[in-house]
């Protein structure tokens, strides 16, 4: 990392006790001196997964260095390459993801080793996948790349499922609950397709008299002259496939480990968010077509109404009528997950709407 980052942001220092001597790289030629030094670093990290495993023997490790390296590389974003004409910084925005990447694989090797021997490092461990969510949202249209992805999504599917593993080795001990809203935002984002946007252009006004101005009111949802009005984009914005499964898996989890503990707009943002959009895969006859082209995804999404109707909050009623509504319209899916993923749902729901009298057992007397 010194090497690599070096003189990039003012980062903290790891004191090493038993330094690695490694030989040094020729940088005669500054390309091929980064790319081998990113190998070296990818190789290093491959190395200290498999360690933290413990192949399955005891381990003895101190989690707050291991994290204080992982705070230190993930801390590095494309904000901190300030000045992107050197080809040093250019180097470095191109090899930043699989950096990342790698160190994710860290931290998943030490979670599912350590599971909830880490609980007192939970905040820490929270913030690391939050801060990567956030700044990996952010990415603008014009830096998509060749094949037409995002170029950081790899870093957030990784985030994602690495998210996934703490949640599931640590269950309701996760502490997802402080901070499910902040994460909210983020999982959103990846799950909800935007719609047709429509470019309104009016003309000026400055010289219109009060009459005139008061008909161009009244007109602006109208063709006329007053109003010219185009479409900005002529598709539907559809989500990436893949970061929205580990979006929505993420989702399911978290009310199924954390459920109870969540607070109510949690559970309200989440019901309305979800609902509409299942009704629009059968209902709606061309708006979000994402999730009818796709069945594993929304396969997902009933997973995820289903988690939200076990797992209800205290204060907030069941969402039981658009349920039973929405997974029997399922049964006439063309995806046999689906069809499956209804039936058994819906002997669920039956369950909670009629539950059965406790059986007649009468007392043996020996």
């Amino acid at each position: 990392m010194d090497e690599l980052f070096s003189d990039l942001i003012e980062l903290e220092n790891v004191s090493i006790w038993d330094k690695l001597e490694l030989p040094s790289i020729s940088q005669e030629n500054i390309v091929q001196f980064y790319f081998t030094q990113k190998q070296r670093f990818l190789n290093l990290c491959t190395y200290l997964s498999f360690m933290l495993r413990g192949f399955n023997k005891k381990n003895s490790v101190l989690p707050h260095d291991i994290l204080k390296v992982l705070c230190r590389g993930l801390a590095i974003q494309p904000s901190n390459i300030q000045n992107q004409n050197s080809v040093r910084e250019q180097i470095l925005y191109l090899i930043l993801p699989k950096l990342h990447i790698a160190l994710f694989n860290i931290l998943d090797a030490l979670i599912n080793r350590f599971k909830e021997q880490l609980i007192p490092f939970g905040s820490i461990i929270l913030q690391l996948f939050l801060q990567t969510l956030q700044w990996t949202e952010n990415t603008s249209e014009n830096q998509i790349t060749i094949s037409g992805n995002k170029p950081f999504r790899n870093v957030r599917i990784s985030a994602y499922k690495c998210l996934n593993s703490w949640l599931m080795n640590t269950n309701s001990l996760s502490g997802i609950e402080t901070v499910a809203d902040e994460y909210l935002s983020s999982i959103l984002k990846d799950i909800v397709p935007e719609k047709d946007r429509v470019l309104l252009t009016l003309q000026k006004t400055q010289n219109l008299s009060k009459r005139a101005l008061k008909r161009l009111r009244d007109d602006q949802y109208e063709k006329g002259t007053y109003l010219n009005n185009g479409v900005g984009s002529s598709k539907e914005h559809y989500p990436d496939t893949d970061v929205c499964k580990v979006a929505l898996d993420i989702l399911q989890n978290i009310f199924f480990n954390s459920g109870t503990l969540l607070n109510q707009t949690f559970f309200k943002t989440v019901q309305n968010t979800i609902i509409p959009l299942l009704y629009d895969c059968y209902l709606s006859a061309t708006d979000q077509r994402f999730y009818k082209e796709h069945p594993d995804c929304r396969l997902l999404l009933f997973r995820v109404l289903r988690a939200l109707q076990m797992n209800p909050h205290s204060l907030s009623p069941l969402p039981t009528q658009y349920s039973l509504e929405l997974f029997e319209m399922a049964l006439n899916d063309n995806d046999l997950h689906i069809i499956q993923e209804a039936k058994v749902t819906l002997a669920e729901l039956e369950k909670i709407i009629h539950p059965h009298a406790p059986p007649l057992q009468l007392t043996q007397v020996e």
